[in-house]
């Protein structure tokens, strides 16, 4: 059997060689990932996975997006305390976690303001009474 490196581009989910494939190779050809030289360079512990969380940048292994420890981190939680409340995390993680924000703080921030409450009732055209409950608007 004989083989061949293919460079391949991984985008929107889908693993694409870069160069077209004859179609004999089309038909006999498997993309495998050697090695990413893009993600997990500067951030080992945060990844995007397309479906989950929408795509956003998340803790790699679970479904915690960096914006949620984002937010535990603003309202006062120190790392030790933000590991109490997600045990199964690490303080690389966590610490990541932080550093990707900084990194990337303008997209998270929109992320973060487009998940607040006033938005999403406006966006979803629902309201909310004085009672708490969520009801269409009307």
């Amino acid at each position: 059997m004989v083989s061949r490196v293919v460079v391949a581009v991984y985008k929107d989910g889908v693993l694409k060689p870069v160069e077209p494939l004859s179609l004999d190779e089309h038909k006999t050809v498997r993309l495998s990932i050697l090695e990413d030289q893009e993600a997990g360079t500067l951030h080992p512990h945060i990844t995007r996975v397309s479906g989950v969380c929408g795509g956003r940048p998340i803790v790699q292994g679970t479904r915690i997006p960096v914006q949620t420890i984002v937010g535990y981190y603003k309202l006062g939680m120190s790392v030790d305390e933000i590991l109490d409340g997600l045990p199964h995390l690490t303080a690389a993680q966590v610490f990541d976690a932080l550093s990707d924000y900084h990194d990337n703080q303008a997209e998270i921030e929109a992320d973060i303001a487009a998940a607040e409450p006033e938005v999403l009732l406006e966006r979803y055209g629902l309201r909310m009474e004085p009672t708490g409950r969520v009801v269409p608007a009307e």
